[in-house]
């Protein structure tokens, strides 16, 4: 006598959007949904992790749902190895990132190497007709057709590298002194910054929907006559806003910098973003 055994079409559905929730947690650790509240899907500068991002975004947390994007070689995904090409980085961030564009509207947000992220995959779902963010924060970052000012540090030893990451600003001292810190983070860095270099440098099309970009008035990576040349890329209107400080003006100018992006979360949905919805 065999056995058999029957699964309803509920049970399959579930079980699909239980490993869906999974996969999510995996990009989205600090992920707490917020029904009623648009999603601040939000991508990581240089060596930077999701702990760090969700913590410098938590302000932010009564107007919106926050989701730091966890790329694979650092916290809780450190045994992976981390990526440097965009041609691998942009469709495996677009595939992961599909589900989060449903049930609610959704803002991009990236600061540096995450500014190019942010673009890059709204231009990949604009590419392959998955809805897009309703609005894109474009911060510390020139856009893909201008010449680099990121040094090279993919392609410097230990000790260069860490010199000019000590020039560059942005990494704690106590950081910088500690060897086993910097055996940890430096790989992560270097991988991140070869990453940055590899963009496109075409661009594409016009992305459909309003950029915010933010910049900081000393930046020497991303000065604001770089950050001004965003303008070419939205075709729904492009505005710009400077800060006081470097390349890190983001601890600078915390205050300010979170109200320009609460005002954009606050923002009401476009004619156009509502008609595509539907």
């Amino acid at each position: 006598m065999t056995g058999s055994f029957q699964i309803g079409a509920g049970q399959v559905e579930a079980s699909g959007a239980v490993s869906v929730m999974a996969a999510l947690a995996t990009w989205l650790p600090y992920r707490r949904p917020a029904p009623g509240r648009p999603r601040l899907v939000a991508f990581p500068y240089a060596g930077g992790g999701a702990a760090a991002v969700h913590q410098w975004l938590s302000p932010l947390g009564d107007i919106a749902e926050l989701c730091a994007v966890q790329l694979p070689g650092r916290e809780g995904r450190r045994e992976e190895t981390p990526w440097r090409d965009m041609a691998h980085a942009v469709p495996a961030l677009a595939r992961a990132l599909a589900p989060v564009m449903e049930g609610a509207p959704v803002v991009f947000f990236g600061h540096s190497m995450g500014a190019l992220l942010a673009y890059e995959v709204a231009r990949r779902f604009q590419e392959t007709g998955v809805t897009l963010p309703r609005h894109l924060v474009l911060s510390g970052m020139a856009p893909p057709h201008v010449p680099h000012r990121v040094p090279p540090l993919h392609q410097m030893d230990r000790e260069d590298a860490i010199r000019t990451l000590a020039a560059m600003g942005g990494t704690p001292r106590i950081i910088l002194e500690e060897p086993d810190l910097m055996d940890m983070m430096l790989p992560v860095i270097q991988a991140d910054i070869a990453l940055v270099r590899s963009r496109p440098r075409d661009g594409g099309p016009p992305i459909a929907r309003p950029i915010l970009c933010l910049g900081g008035r000393d930046d020497p990576l991303a000065p604001p006559e770089d950050v001004s040349q965003w303008r070419r890329y939205g075709s729904s209107g492009v505005t710009e806003r400077l800060f006081d400080g470097g390349h890190f003006f983001l601890t600078d100018a915390a205050g300010p910098v979170h109200a320009a992006i609460r005002s954009v979360l606050a923002r009401p949905a476009s004619r156009q973003t509502e008609a595509e919805a539907r």
